[in-house]
């Protein structure tokens, strides 16, 4: 079930990054760069189902690097969310924040803090370090209306 419902999300992702290239018209640096992060994906996909965790890490700093912003950063979220997923699943919790982190000091928006805290809050969940879920999961309330 759980696989299942992990491979639905990559496949949502996959059509996100495919809708958004669609939707951006005269802007070829974009749709490019959202290209690449389609690519980036399958190569993420491909190394967390090999269980190659530390190679995820330089995969999705690849992504971050594309500078997607604004409208553009649902799609990173998305993949962040994925990814640590599957670390939680693994129990790669020291990756899996990295990827939180380094997704948090790179995207911009409201919605993209939200999430993130929520997903940060998970992990330390996880890790029985309920304080500090506590303080992500009240962090992501003030995003929760923007």
């Amino acid at each position: 079930m759980r696989r299942t419902l992990l491979l639905l999300s990559a496949t949502l992702l996959t059509l996100t990054l495919g809708a958004s290239i669609q939707e951006v018209e005269g802007s070829a640096d974009l749709e490019g760069k959202l290209r690449s992060a389609a690519s980036q994906h399958e190569i993420i996909k491909l190394l967390l189902d090999e269980d190659r965790y530390a190679e995820v890490l330089s995969e999705f700093w690849t992504i971050l690097d594309l500078e997607l912003t604004g409208d553009n950063e649902k799609p990173v979220v998305q993949e962040a969310w994925m990814i640590v997923e599957r670390m939680r699943e693994s129990g790669e919790y020291d990756l899996a924040h990295q990827i939180v982190d380094g997704a948090s000091n790179e995207l911009e928006t409201s919605e993209s803090t939200f999430y993130l805290l929520m997903l940060k809050g998970k992990l330390f969940q996880d890790q029985g370090r309920t304080e500090e879920a506590l303080e992500a999961y009240r962090e992501a309330q003030l995003y929760k209306d923007d």
